[in-house]
C-alpha cells in the first residue's frame, strides 16, 4: 500500500511562487512497499490544519501544508521564506527556530514559545520523523490567541527573582551566553542558577523546561 499526503512541494518552485504546484508525497521502499514510518508521517501531515512543514535542519522547506503556504505567502506571521528556506523575522524567534531544527530528536518533540511580537505569539514544535534522514524534521506552529505569561508557574515553584529572570529568558529562546551578559554574571554562575531553577521545577534540560511550560499553558 502506498501512502500519500497532499501539500505544497518546494522542489523546483519557490514556496512563494503563486504557480507552485500542489504535490502528493508517495512513500515506498525499494521493493515498492510502504515502509513502517510512512503511515506515521502521512498521519502527521494530514491530521492537523495548523501550520506544518517538513524541513531540513538548515531550515530548507521540502513540503508545506495549506496553512503554512498561506502564512508564508501572506506574510505578517513572523516568518518568511527566502530561497525556500524558513526565516524568522526577529532575532529571538530565529534563535528558537535554529535550536529546534538543530536539536530535534527522533524520540520526543522539542517545543519553543516565541516572545510576543505585535500581538503575535507562536508555540513551535519540531521532531525528526524519519530515522537517519536530516531532511525530515517535522515542524508545526500554533498561533496562540493570547500572550502567555509564566510568572504564576515560576512563583508556584518559589524561584528567586534572578532565577525567574533567567528562566523567562530561556523560554524566550535567548542563548546562554547572552543571558549571562544581560545578567552581568559569569557562565559558571549562570549554570548554578539554572541548576537550582531546574531542581525547583523538576526538570533536567531546556527541552523539559519548554515541555513543562507548554503543559502549564494548556497546549
Amino acid at each position: 500500500m502506498i501512502v500519500g499526503v497532499t501539500g505544497f512541494l518546494s522542489g523546483g518552485h519557490s514556496i512563494q511562487d503563486p504557480d507552485s504546484d500542489q504535490a502528493v508525497f508517495m512513500f515506498e521502499d525499494d521493493l515498492g512497499m510502504a515502509p513502517s514510518w510512512s503511515r506515521a508521517i502521512a498521519a502527521w501531515v494530514n491530521t492537523d490544519p495548523r501550520v506544518r512543514m517538513l524541513l531540513s535542519r538548515s531550515g530548507r522547506i521540502h513540503w508545506a501544508n495549506d496553512a503554512a503556504y498561506r502564512m508564508l505567502r501572506e506574510g505578517g506571521g513572523g516568518f518568511r521564506a527566502t530561497n525556500d528556506v524558513l526565516i524568522a523575522e526577529n532575532e529571538a524567534t530565529s534563535g528558537i527556530l535554529g535550536r529546534l531544527l538543530g536539536d530535534a530528536p527522533m524520540d520526543a518533540a522539542l517545543y519553543g514559545i516565541t516572545p510576543p511580537d505585535a500581538d503575535r505569539q507562536w508555540l513551535l514544535w519540531a521532531q525528526q520523523l524519519i530515522p537517519g534522514d536530516e531532511a525530515s524534521i517535522g515542524f508545526a506552529a500554533h498561533r496562540m490567541a493570547d500572550p502567555v505569561s509564566y510568572e504564576a508557574m515560576l512563583q508556584i515553584h518559589h524561584l528567586t527573582p534572578c532565577e525567574t529572570q533567567i528562566v523567562t529568558m530561556m523560554l524566550a529562546g535567548v542563548e546562554t551566553g547572552r543571558i549571562a551578559q544581560r545578567q552581568d554574571i559569569s557562565i559558571e554562575t549562570l549554570r548554578t542558577h539554572i541548576k537550582h531553577a531546574y531542581r525547583k521545577l523538576d526538570v533536567k534540560s531546556r527541552g523539559e523546561l519548554f515541555a513543562k511550560a507548554v503543559d502549564f499553558a494548556g497546549f
